[in-house]
């Protein structure tokens, strides 16, 4: 008695890993994965660029308002304790 083995065309699996975190001071920053099983590399970067393109919307950089620091001239800095 022979099996016969038969196979269908599915359509590619795609499988999203996304990863947000937050600072101290409120940014929230993310990475995401795509991975295509069944899929060619045009299809994943292509639903990766859409991936990133909404998480851009929900996830919008933010410029970093903290006071930036002077370390050639420490003493301009005034979050750095200084020597007495």
């Amino acid at each position: 008695m022979e099996t016969e083995i038969t196979t269908t065309a599915t359509e590619p699996i795609m499988r999203y890993r996304i990863n947000t975190s937050t600072s101290v001071k409120g940014i929230i920053t993310f990475d995401c994965t795509v991975e295509g099983t069944g899929a060619d590399m045009a299809d994943v970067l292509r639903q990766h660029d859409v991936l990133m393109a909404e998480l851009y919307m929900r996830y919008p950089p933010e410029h970093n308002t903290a006071q930036k620091t002077n370390l050639s001239n420490p003493k301009d800095n005034k979050s750095i304790a200084q020597p007495s």
